[in-house]
């Protein structure tokens, strides 16, 4: 039963036997590290508020139509879910 049952690899043990600094980013914490989680969030936080004020800045001018109606939140709201 176990024979087939795939073997989930990227390379060969043996050979990661033979080269063991083929891990070593994940062996020394080099990417995987508090430092750069909490650089993503900081992206993504500046990213979110860009979105958000680019999706302001463009409705607040144009927000109401041709008829005197406003298109309020739902217009934008549904613009920033776009953007994301």
């Amino acid at each position: 039963m176990t024979e087939f049952i795939p073997k989930d690899y990227e390379i060969n043990k043996y050979l990661y036997r033979l080269f063991p600094k083929i891990y070593f980013l994940g062996q020394e914490n080099c990417i995987f590290n508090y430092l750069n989680f909490f650089l993503w969030i900081l992206e993504g936080i500046i990213e979110a508020t860009i979105v958000t004020l680019f999706c302001i800045y463009i409705f607040s001018t144009s927000s109401i139509d041709s008829s005197g109606y406003s298109s309020d939140l739902w217009i934008s709201s549904v613009t920033m879910y776009f953007f994301i």
